[in-house]
C-alpha cells in the first residue's frame, strides 16, 4: 500500500519532529461532539492523541487507537501533562487498523478525523466500527472532501484517501442507522505553491437506531 501505510513511515515522521500536530483538537470534532453524553468512545488513528485527550476532558473513556508506538508514547506524556483524571480516561492501543477488530456493540462514539487509508480499508473499518457501536451510539468521519484533489491542494496523492457521506452511509446497514450529519466545510488552506486558497473538509456522522 505504500510507505505512507506503514508503521514504520509514522513512526519515522514522528521521530522527526517534537511535535508532527498542533496539539488542538479538531474543530469539526468539538463542533459534532459536543452535547453527546459522555461515554466510551474510541479515535482510530489517534496520532499525538490531541483528540483522545480533548474527549477525555469532556468526560469520554477513550480507547486511543493506532499502530505507532511513537506516537503512542506521545499520547501517554500528553495525557499526563493534561492530569491524572484525564490520562485515567484514557488507554492506548497499538493496532494496525487493518487487523484491529473491536468488540461488538461496545462503544458509544467511534470517530476518526483525517485517517488516510485506501477505500477498500475504510469499507472494512467502517463495517468493523459500526459493529462496535451501542445501539443510540455514533460512527463519526472527518476527512477530505473529493473536491480538493482537483483544486490544487496540497492534498495526499492516493485518489481512495477521500469519501462522501453517501458512501459512508452505504457502508453501514441502512435500516440500522440514521444519518444526523453530512456536510462538507470551507476552510482556508494553501495550494501546492504555497498561495491560499479554499480547503473542503467532509463530515460524517452516523447514529445506530435503538432497538424498537
Amino acid at each position: 500500500m505504500g510507505s505512507r501505510f506503514d508503521a514504520d513511515f509514522w513512526d519515522r515522521r514522528y521521530r522527526g519532529s517534537d511535535r508532527v500536530w498542533s496539539g488542538l483538537p479538531t474543530a469539526l470534532l468539538r463542533s459534532e461532539a459536543t452535547g453527546l453524553p459522555a461515554g466510551r468512545a474510541a479515535e482510530l488513528g489517534c496520532g499525538e492523541g490531541a483528540d483522545a485527550i480533548w474527549l477525555a476532558q469532556q468526560g469520554w473513556k477513550v480507547d486511543a487507537v493506532d499502530f505507532s508506538p511513537v506516537a503512542l508514547t506521545r499520547v501517554s506524556e500528553y495525557a499526563a501533562q493534561a492530569g491524572p483524571e484525564i490520562a485515567a480516561r484514557i488507554t492506548t492501543i497499538e493496532a494496525d487498523l487493518s487487523e484491529w477488530t473491536p468488540s461488538p456493540d461496545h462503544y458509544d462514539l467511534v470517530c476518526a478525523q483525517f485517517l488516510h487509508v485506501p477505500a477498500d480499508l475504510r469499507a472494512t473499518l467502517v463495517h468493523r466500527a459500526a459493529a462496535s457501536v451501542l445501539p443510540g451510539g455514533h460512527l463519526l468521519l472527518i476527512g477530505h472532501d473529493r473536491s480538493d484533489p482537483q483544486t490544487g491542494v496540497s492534498r495526499p496523492g492516493h485518489p481512495g484517501l477521500y469519501f462522501t457521506g453517501e458512501e459512508i452511509f452505504a457502508q453501514v446497514d441502512a435500516a440500522a442507522w440514521s444519518m444526523e450529519t453530512n456536510r462538507v466545510v470551507a476552510r482556508s488552506g494553501v495550494d501546492t505553491s504555497g498561495a491560499p486558497t479554499t480547503v473542503h473538509d467532509v463530515v460524517v456522522r452516523l447514529q445506530r437506531r435503538r432497538q424498537p
